[in-house]
């Protein structure tokens, strides 16, 4: 595709049903990666989300997680932040930290520090 193609999914994205963007949408991940995807992100499923989710965690780890981050269930934000802590450290989630549940990350401090 090009890069006007690209352009024309972003403004076509509202009106298109979501089933079929989110497959566009994964299909499009697998072949040029999360940045080509940042302003079509608001109209993807859930759950399409999610996957790409746990593959650019798994690939990158949190690197360019902030432009996806917002709109990532947020139980499935906490636990993978919660491993990635258990695994790397509390420095590991600072991209996503504004994204995360405060109770959980009072909590985590909390349990550590106090």
């Amino acid at each position: 595709m090009k890069s006007e193609n690209y352009d024309l999914l972003e403004v076509v994205a509202p009106f298109v049903k979501n089933d079929f963007l989110s497959e566009l949408a994964f299909n499009i991940y697998e072949k040029k990666g999360l940045s080509v995807l940042i302003h079509i992100i608001p109209f993807i499923a859930k759950s399409t989300l999610q996957q790409i989710a746990e593959r650019e965690y798994a690939e990158s780890g949190f690197k360019h997680f902030e432009e996806i981050a917002p709109f990532v269930d947020k139980d499935y934000l906490n636990s993978l932040a919660e491993k990635a802590i258990q695994k790397d450290g509390i420095k590991s989630i600072s991209p996503i930290a504004p994204f995360l549940d405060k109770h959980m990350l009072s909590q985590y401090i909390i349990e550590k520090f106090l």
